[in-house]
């Protein structure tokens, strides 16, 4: 199925793309993370522009162009030039800002023989030209395909930093207290747009890492669909991980939701035999939680919670105990509370220094490797080595796990970087400070056999 949509035409990265956040005087959000076909999504959307439309795009390789568009020109089905409400603050001191309360400007119901992928809403002024994406996934809960891709949708919001607020600043309503670093909001919703694009350098964006992974994947045929970190996050969704080979993460997937969600989820999937790809770093670091939107309708899933209590001596979020939001890796007051579980045990690596990110640089010890097939690392002659592109390869100083079974593991690249960063402060029991240097590698392991997983359709 992948490789029949990857033949059809793409639309142009100067006709979709935008810089950043794209044009501030357009900005909106979808009301749905993922959805699947047959349902519609409902966009939210904010600008004086008495005229504009919205293309509906898939995100793929189609010879290169890396969307297709398959909705042109929809228009908004509110009376323009609308007006929104000012957006909802928590009546707590959380730093939440909701724009659940905004009105709905457009909505698309996805169709029946939709393909699994990300999907981008193109905001564009029919004035101006500024345009501006809102991303949401279409999923296929009824698809068994090789590979299962998820979205770090849950990252791209912590760092949003769109009213002011996000997980690691916060100018309104801010929660008190005087963490040992930054003070960012508590909670964060989904019911906003997206500034993601322009924070934190863009390295915490769909762009940054997973479009070129969806690109690679797509312009090779693997059978592959998708998913959301909100999906992962929901009660029972191990028998949907369950259907398919391969649960794949790629990029900067810094928060996971908790046991009853996200990273048990995953778990039950490895234990039933599903492998896991990991092709990020500073994974699984933040445990979250989830909470319903406070404005408009009281919607679950729209509201991401992280009081990141490593930064505090003592717990912080009103529901520890039971329920600890600080680093996955911090045992301190649990129990009774349900940390102190690093990550390592299920993604492979452990990440425990703050010092930012360095391409991968793979060797020619490493290019008769399998991997390294059809690539310009095969043809390495002896001595050189090749640095990947920014943001196709990039990694975080971390920790091999040795809790996570194996029955064998592989480098397949050599990187040295200057750790200038340091543990996390506020965490007595967490990693000592680095030192001077860290060699970091790209690793593929492989899990002993439990369960073969259902046979692919």
């Amino acid at each position: 199925m992948i490789a029949c949509e990857n033949t059809l035409p793409g639309d142009p990265p100067s006709d979709w793309q935008v810089n950043g956040a794209g044009d501030p005087s357009i900005q909106g959000f979808a009301t749905q993370m993922s959805l699947t076909s047959g349902q519609t999504q409902f966009f939210k959307i904010k600008t004086p522009a008495s005229s504009y439309h919205i293309d509906i795009l898939r995100v793929g390789y189609y010879q290169g162009d890396g969307a297709r568009k398959v909705v042109s020109n929809m228009q908004p089905t509110a009376t323009l030039p609308q007006s929104q409400p000012a957006c909802t603050n928590d009546s707590a001191p959380t730093g939440l800002i909701d724009c659940g309360n905004w009105a709905v400007s457009a909505s698309w119901t996805v169709p029946s023989d939709a393909v699994s992928g990300l999907y981008l809403a193109h905001l564009v002024r029919d004035d101006t030209g500024g345009s501006s994406l809102i991303p949401f996934v279409v999923r296929d809960d009824a698809s068994h395909s090789d590979i299962l891709f998820q979205t770090a949708d849950e990252t791209w919001q912590a760092y949003n930093s769109q009213g002011g607020n996000s997980l690691y600043s916060c100018t309104i309503n801010c929660p008190p207290g005087n963490p040992k670093a930054y003070k960012g909001a508590a909670m964060v919703s989904y019911n906003r747009p997206w500034h993601s694009g322009e924070d934190d350098n863009g390295a915490s964006w769909f762009m940054y890492a997973e479009y070129p992974m969806i690109r690679f994947l797509e312009r090779n045929g693997y059978d592959v669909s998708y998913t959301s970190g909100v999906d992962a996050s929901r009660t029972g969704y191990t028998s949907i991980i369950e259907q398919h080979k391969i649960f794949m993460d790629a990029g900067h997937d810094e928060y996971w939701s908790g046991q009853e969600g996200q990273q048990g989820n995953v778990t039950a999937a490895r234990n039933a035999g599903v492998n896991l790809a990991f092709f990020s770093g500073n994974e699984m670091f933040w445990k979250t939680r989830w909470s319903s939107s406070i404005a408009g309708p009281n919607t679950p899933f729209r509201t991401l919670v992280c009081y990141k209590e490593t930064h505090f001596d003592a717990p912080v979020d009103p529901n520890d105990p039971p329920t600890w939001t600080g680093t996955w890796m911090d045992p301190r007051f649990s129990p009774p509370a349900d940390g102190g579980l690093p990550q390592n045990a299920l993604t492979g690596q452990l990440f425990d220094v703050n010092s930012g990110t360095t391409d991968i640089t793979v060797p020619s010890q490493y290019s008769k490797l399998r991997f390294w097939r059809n690539t310009p690392v095969a043809g390495l002659p002896s001595g050189d080595s090749i640095t990947l592109d920014a943001g196709v390869g990039t990694l975080r100083p971390a920790i091999p796990s040795r809790s996570m079974p194996v029955s064998a593991r592989w480098a397949m690249s050599g990187t040295w970087m200057p750790t200038t960063g340091s543990a996390l402060p506020g965490c007595s029991t967490c990693p000592p400070p680095p030192i001077p240097a860290r060699r970091c590698s790209l690793t593929m392991g492989a899990t002993p056999s439990r369960t073969a997983p259902p046979p692919t359709t």
